[in-house]
């Protein structure tokens, strides 16, 4: 039997109703020629019995809890598939997601990296496929070159090729945010990007269990990813800093800002010293300004109040 095109994981954790839908999204492809690896990774909501009472087309794996990009590696270790297409429990593929991927790399000579595109929804009753739009990419020769384009993806909206995935040793493991930024910045140079500019792949559900809503876990998802530019820890050298740390510096900002006005000014200071010079060098005198003063009132509160 030949090895599937796609390897589809996806890791949950405490997402039963969730997961069922995910689930039910990825059987609906309208490209079928792929194996279904969902990674539970400790859940106690009944996850592992819904599993194991062999769900068709599903291949189940369990560990002990460990975090999702854990799950993720525990997944692309069992996976036999070409690519591997990353999905989160708590999302849904369109019917063309698969489709779509598979079109992009049949357009491209190379492609080792695939953002998907999405749209954010809360509410499955108030979703609405509609109409596929035209079929657009940008294809570009790794995705450090697409730094000023401002494409970024969660871990669930990317499909990797499993050999350049395993050379880099898959996700960080580390309990916080942006291991998908990292991962993309460790597939930097990597040949061939393509982001998917329409149709949409990923509806994104927003809730409130969401990962990304943890502060503490982005303020060390961006420490992260600010300490591993600084060690050289990713690839490019001194010929990609630039683009690099335009990425990074995109990621930052918006964390900067929420660690001040959550009363965190010595975190955000942190970052934004750390930082200051790339932001400058890419121009942005507005949020420098703006955050300066943001973790300056912070500090003035934090002091005023004892």
């Amino acid at each position: 039997m030949s090895a599937p095109f796609f390897s589809v994981i996806i890791p949950s954790f405490n997402r039963l109703s969730f997961l069922q839908e995910c689930i039910a999204s990825v059987r609906a492809q309208t490209f079928q020629d792929f194996e279904l690896i969902v990674v539970d990774d400790g859940s106690t909501d009944g996850t592992s019995d819904y599993l194991a009472s062999e769900v068709p087309g599903v291949h189940p794996v369990r560990q002990a809890n460990a975090g999702p990009g854990a799950a993720r590696n525990k997944g692309a270790s069992v996976a036999c598939g070409r690519y591997l297409a990353f999905l989160d429990s708590d999302d849904l593929w369109t019917p063309w997601a698969l489709e779509t991927y598979a079109r992009a790399l049949a357009r491209c000579d190379a492609c080792s990296v695939i953002f998907g595109n999405f749209a954010d929804f809360e509410n499955v009753e108030q979703l609405a496929w509609g109409e596929r739009a035209a079929f657009a990419i940008d294809h570009r020769a790794c995705f450090l070159d697409a730094c000023q384009e401002g494409y970024f993806a969660g871990a669930g909206m990317m499909v990797v090729e499993r050999a350049v995935f395993e050379d880099i040793t898959g996700f960080r493991e580390k309990r916080m945010n942006a291991e998908d930024h990292d991962l993309a910045l460790r597939l930097g140079d990597a040949r061939g990007f393509v982001q998917v500019l329409s149709p949409i792949t990923v509806f994104h559900r927003i809730h409130g269990s969401n990962e990304t809503a943890s502060l503490a876990q982005s303020y060390a998802g961006m420490r992260h990813l600010v300490g591993t530019e600084l060690q050289g820890g990713y690839p490019g050298g001194r010929e990609r800093a630039a683009q690099r740390r335009s990425i990074i510096g995109r990621h930052v900002r918006p964390v900067v800002l929420s660690a001040a006005r959550s009363g965190q000014f010595l975190e955000a200071w942190a970052l934004y010293k750390a930082t200051a010079g790339w932001q400058a060098r890419e121009m942005r005198f507005k949020f420098l300004a703006g955050a300066a003063l943001i973790i300056g009132a912070a500090a003035v509160r934090r002091i005023a109040h004892g």
